[in-house]
């Protein structure tokens, strides 16, 4: 779906050196070597020039702190806006930084430092004094978007499981007793830190299970995604199992210097072992993906059964409102846009759709009657859900969110997308919400 580049919280697992160890991620060759930066990026906030010689970036420390707090602030938002369309994240983060530093002149004197800083800050040098990536600033610039080349940027619904998964974490650690964690603020105060987190096994499969299993008083209410949560179980464990093999051999892994790998209660509480957050985060992201494809692949089936010669859009609106009668032309058009906004504009995609279909959510169905072209007896189920629907935060809802097509253009009169004035009134919204929380998070006495 989108962009190829966020198949890992890691980066690319083209390995530099070595077998992989089958704990996903691994080392990847120095996009500093294969993809050419932008020099200028622009956000919601100004327009920031990577080739200006008067801004000193933020040291790696503080950009982390800050990262950590943007990423509890839209956990929060997120939670908060449950069945409402969610804020991208690339306009989320500028908006913080106004209401972080209240003048927007500083603002936007800070929001270059700290991007200048994540840029140089997203490699670190590991003990060999080789280049890797860091886990968190490099998944944040890979989501933030500003700067970052088209084929490196992490999709929204990517973005989606991973603030999902570390939302999730944080509440699981926060009300597990033994790990000793005051509260979910403590642990994304760690998270900003220069620790690397590794969780027991046990944690990592309660917090599987507060994602993708139904509600313990209320199954109905969340039936949750039981293939998915067997399967993400199952990898887990495994991961767990290769990682603690690698921490026993002869050459156990080196931390980066000035890094510190930090296990969450201590070894006795698991004897299964534990597992570094940054890859389990990956591996969930990488089996919600997979379901998704699978999802993609039935909604296919069910679409080739709505048209006889050709694709167009009277057959696309005609199945959509065979599932949802009181959906609006609008968002019928919303939705056929996106569909169509794939590599080749003439064919429309499902797998684009996929994840806004759910979070509606509409079920689609084949065509009723003999005429249907394709016997396909599938449907697509409301159960198979993703992180964010799973755990009870809608994605973003498609008619204001979705994206547009090149095709569509041609036969609804042009491409929908909000304006410059709808966004601005949107994101201000979304300030005056979490402007309170960003502020206690990150204390003015506290910020560079």
């Amino acid at each position: 779906m989108g962009s190829q580049a966020g198949q890992s919280m890691l980066g690319r697992a083209a390995a530099t050196a070595g077998a992989d160890d089958g704990l996903g991620g691994g080392p990847s060759i120095s996009d500093k070597m294969i993809m050419k930066l932008p020099t200028s990026a622009m956000t919601s906030l100004c327009e920031i020039r990577f080739d200006r010689k008067n801004v000193v970036p933020m040291n790696v420390l503080m950009c982390r702190k800050i990262i950590a707090a943007l990423y509890q602030v839209k956990a929060e938002a997120n939670a908060t806006d449950i069945g409402k369309k969610r804020q991208g994240f690339p306009d989320f983060v500028p908006d913080q930084f106004v209401v972080l530093y209240g003048i927007k002149s500083i603002a936007i004197a800070k929001v270059n430092e700290f991007f200048y800083g994540v840029r140089e800050g997203r490699f670190r040098k590991n003990i060999k004094d080789e280049d890797e990536e860091d886990p968190l600033v490099y998944a944040f610039w890979q989501a933030c978007h500003h700067g970052v080349p088209t084929q490196a940027r992490m999709p929204g619904d990517d973005f989606d499981v991973y603030i999902d998964v570390l939302a999730a974490t944080a509440k699981t650690v926060g009300e597990e007793h033994t790990l000793k964690m005051p509260g979910i603020g403590a642990f994304y105060h760690l998270l900003g830190s220069m620790a690397e987190i590794q969780l027991p096994a046990f944690v990592l499969i309660n917090v599987l299970q507060r994602l993708y299993g139904p509600d313990p008083i209320d199954p109905t209410s969340k039936p949750g995604m039981p293939a998915l949560l067997e399967r993400l179980k199952r990898t887990t464990l495994a991961r767990v199992g290769a990682f603690m093999k690698v921490v026993k051999s002869r050459r156990p892994p080196q931390p980066a210097p000035s890094y510190k790998p930090t296990l969450l209660g201590n070894e006795g509480l698991d004897s299964r072992g534990y597992l570094p957050l940054e890859k389990f985060v990956t591996s969930c992201m990488e089996g919600v993906k997979e379901q998704r494809a699978k999802d993609a692949k039935v909604l296919e089936a069910i679409y080739a059964t709505w048209y006889t010669d050709e694709q167009g859009f009277d057959s696309f609106a005609d199945m959509v409102e065979h599932a949802h009668q009181e959906i609006s032309e609008d968002e019928i058009v919303a939705f056929y846009q996106k569909a169509t906004g794939g590599d080749d504009p003439d064919v429309l995609e499902m797998a684009l759709i996929e994840a806004d279909l759910r979070a509606y959510p509409i079920t689609l169905k084949r065509r009723p009657g003999p005429t249907a072209s394709t016997e396909a007896s599938t449907e697509a189920s409301t159960g198979a859900l993703d992180a964010s629907r799973a755990a009870g935060a809608p994605l973003c809802a498609p008619a204001a969110a979705l994206g547009a097509g090149s095709s569509a253009a041609s036969q609804m009169g042009g491409r929908r997308g909000w304006s410059v004035a709808a966004r601005t009134a949107t994101a201000l919204g979304f300030v005056s919400k979490v402007s309170k929380t960003i502020r206690d998070l990150l204390p003015l006495d506290e910020l560079p």
